[in-house]
């Protein structure tokens, strides 16, 4: 019941907007999460991290459907806006390492940053991997993109002012993730008209946990048809 509760607040914006719902299958478990990923000891790195009390804020089934929306749409040049402690950055960064792209990380804390670091040394991702411990928004004006995937999940009050920012950076055809949409939607209701908003965008809410992740794709413009 706690989680029907917890969505409702989204549900009403959503059917004011024509924000799609999608969900994950009912026979996942976080054990399927890891199923068939290429790097078994990348699999006992994150859930180290998950079973570590208090550690993650998103979950493994959320950090699987990411890695999978990468992977299928060969998703190659990633920005991630808050890594916390790391876990989504492996996630993101195992995808990316799969489809042969790079991931950019901004983390303005410099204590989660330094341990989400250390992390991605151990995970050997610093390769493909980048982080910056920096102030979101002294990183995000210089970044030119193209970015075909942005995740964000840093401080929810910036994500308007992040996603104005990024938006003319993204590919058409590319990816705008954010984390935590439902469990503090009231701090992004401008950020949820922005994305539910705009004809040139098309998003749908995953409630894979009670948190919520949007995913909004840019839509590629129609080539004019030859005469």
């Amino acid at each position: 019941m706690a989680r029907r509760c917890g969505l409702f607040p989204l549900m009403v914006i959503m059917l004011a907007t024509g924000w799609c719902l999608s969900t994950v299958p009912a026979t996942q478990s976080d054990q399927t999460a890891y199923d068939n990923l290429p790097d078994p000891r990348l699999v006992t790195l994150l859930k180290a991290i998950s079973d570590k009390a208090g550690s993650i804020d998103m979950s493994s089934l959320e950090g699987r459907y990411l890695y999978d929306l990468i992977t299928k749409n060969k998703l190659t040049s990633g920005l991630l806006v808050g890594t916390a402690n790391g876990y989504s950055a492996i996630w993101i960064g195992m995808a990316m390492g799969r489809t042969g792209g790079r991931l950019l990380a901004v983390e303005p804390s410099k204590a989660e940053g330094r341990e989400a670091l250390m992390r991605l040394e151990n995970a050997e991702m610093l390769g493909h991997v980048s982080l910056l411990l920096e102030d979101t928004f002294k990183v995000l004006p210089m970044l030119t993109g193209p970015f075909d995937f942005v995740f964000l999940d840093g401080r929810r009050q910036d994500y308007l002012k992040c996603s104005e920012t990024l938006l003319p950076r993204i590919r058409p055809g590319g990816f705008l993730a954010a984390h935590n949409v439902n469990d503090r939607n009231r701090d992004l209701a401008a950020f949820i008209r922005r994305i539910t908003s705009d004809s040139q965008l098309k998003t749908e809410l995953v409630a894979i946990s009670s948190a919520g992740i949007s995913i909004t794709q840019k839509i590629a413009p129609a080539k004019n048809q030859a005469r």
